[in-house]
């Protein structure tokens, strides 16, 4: 019982997480200023570096 529970709440959280960094990588290429570039890239990549670390944690779950 208590590792369907772990199991259920890993899940969630790892695509909640996959979920708001495509929304952040989305607001970050398309409604960022052009004097804001700079800034949107290292948003862009760190939010590329989130989006595989939670697919990874996803996919490989820890006991």
């Amino acid at each position: 019982m208590e590792f369907v529970l772990y199991q259920a709440i890993h899940t969630f959280l790892s695509v909640f997480g996959v979920g708001i960094n495509i929304f952040l990588l989305y607001l970050a290429l398309t409604k960022s200023l052009k004097i804001m570039r700079p800034c949107s890239a290292l948003i862009t990549n760190k939010s590329l570096t989130d989006i595989m670390s939670s697919l990874a944690n996803l996919f490989v779950m820890q006991r």
